[in-house]
Order: C-alpha cells, then structure tokens, then sequence
C-alpha cells in the first residue's frame, strides 16, 4: 500500500522524481506526436544533436513552475540543444496542452503521450522528469525537478560536455 502512495503522489505531481544515477541507455525507437498530430520517430529524434526531454502536464504545479525557467534556457541554448516537452497525456488534449503553452508564451515543442507509450519506454514514474539525451539518443542525466545538479548539466551539455561531475 505503501509503495502505491508514493507512485500515486509522484504521478499527481506532489513529489517530483529524485536524480538518478544510471549508464547511458539509447532511447527506445518510438513514435511521438507532435502538437499538429503529426508522427515524429523517436530514432531520429534529436536529429544528431543533444536533447532536454521534459515530461510534464499542465495540471502538475511543479511543472508550471519550472516552465518560464524552461523557457529563458530554451532561448539560450536552442541553438545548441533541442528541446520538447513531453505531455504525459493524462486527462488533458493536445488541443488544452497548445492552448496552455500558446497563454504563458512558451515557444517550445511539445509531443503528446497519448497512449503513456514514451512514458513506459522511458521509465517516467512522476511529473516533472527531466532526461537528458546526447546527440545519439543515448540517456545521460535523469532529474526530477529543475535544480541545480540539472541546471549545470544542461549547461555542461551545451557546451559540448556530458556527464561532468554529476549524477547521470
């Protein structure tokens, strides 16, 4: 019983996932759909450069929270790193996510997750979940909240660097 209450706060969004140490892992070949319904593969994602993949849902406070920070590192590193929102698909609409996004200004790509597929394959338990992707798909950094230890790795990442001095 214990154990489904902490899996029920994470997925309601009252405690983030923590950092986690892992080897580099590729990501599974899937399929996302971007904001227009349009299917992306999942291999090609990022296209060769590295990623900040953020699994999120309007509804999750400490998303909301973290998205104007988001936002400022996506202007800065953009041109560097891709970066997409993941929304885990859980009551909401890609329609609700666009609207969302589209009020607060965030310019940012978004796929929805409407089948919790993404969710599974990269072991996403709670809202929000940072993953961090090099230029090969291989994941290198996995975060909960946007702290400190991420903030630095996002920036290690931009600047040609991964899994410096911190936990992957």
């Amino acid at each position: 019983m214990k154990s489904f209450l902490v899996a029920a706060a994470l997925v309601a969004g009252l405690v983030s996932a923590p950092a986690v140490m892992a080897e580099a892992t590729q990501a599974s070949p899937l399929v996302a759909h971007m904001e227009d319904g349009t299917a992306v593969p999942l291999a090609g994602f990022p296209a060769g450069r590295p990623a900040v993949v953020k699994f999120w849902a309007t509804w999750c406070v400490e998303c909301r929270h973290e998205m104007p920070e988001l936002q400022r590192m996506y202007r800065r590193y953009g041109d560097k790193l891709s970066f997409v929102l993941v929304d885990i698909g859980f009551n909401e609409t890609p329609a609700k996510v666009a609207a969302f996004l589209k009020q607060h200004g965030y310019s940012f790509p978004f796929v929805f997750d409407k089948n919790a597929q993404l969710l599974r394959a990269m072991h996403v338990f709670g809202t929000p979940t940072h993953i961090l992707l090099d230029a090969r798909g291989d994941v290198i950094y996995r975060a909960g909240a946007l702290d400190d230890r991420l903030r630095a790795q996002i920036a290690s990442l931009a600047d040609g660097r991964t899994g410096q001095g911190g936990e992957q």
